[in-house]
């Protein structure tokens, strides 16, 4: 009677895993990619045969309309960009809001995630307005180094993954105390 106790009990710990596990990565997660499909450009080149883009000074080196949300995107938390820094120290993605821009650097190849809100505090007072309003999010070159290069393999800003408020707290499970329970579940 005692294994059969403790192979209830093991059935158990193995359902719940489950329920967790499809609960925490069963949800997919919201991305909406750049699709560059008809970006627009100042001083800036973009090449659409090797997703990359140069420029050769310092200023008005963006690649425009490249296909991210505008709008209110308080909703997203994050943006993404894996790129690979061929030529050039750094670039910038360029968060407008009619005429003026906020801006957050890129200085390496590889995957660079930003969370949005923390970079919109670290913008300052006005700083969450620009992701209320944003008119436009674009790439662009160094402002203080060129020429420059960058590859990029993909950009999308990102839904958080995690839901929120009481949908969120009904889903914590505490496994310890069911199982210390002592209780017989079927």
């Amino acid at each position: 009677m005692r294994i059969f106790y403790k192979m209830k009990k093991a059935m158990l710990v193995m359902l719940v895993s489950l329920f967790c596990a499809n609960v925490a990565f069963g949800v997919e997660l919201e991305k909406v990619y750049a699709t560059f499909e008809a970006p627009t450009n100042t001083s800036a080149i973009w090449n659409a045969e090797t997703n990359s883009f140069t420029w050769e000074q310092t200023s008005w080196n963006q690649i425009r309309n490249i296909g991210l949300p505008n709008g209110d995107i308080t909703k997203y938390a994050k943006l993404v960009i894996d790129c690979e820094l061929v030529k050039g120290e750094n670039f910038r993605i360029l968060f407008y809001k009619d005429s003026s821009n906020k801006t957050l650097y890129v200085s390496k190849s590889g995957v660079t995630e930003f969370d949005l809100l923390e970079e919109a505090k670290a913008w300052g007072e006005d700083g969450i307005d620009y992701l209320k309003n944003c008119s436009e999010i674009c790439l662009s070159g160094s402002n203080t180094s060129a020429p420059g290069e960058v590859k990029v393999k993909s950009m999308y800003l990102e839904v958080p993954d995690e839901p929120a408020g009481e949908v969120a707290d009904s889903l914590k499970l505490d496994i310890v105390n069911v199982l210390e329970a002592g209780k017989t579940y079927v």
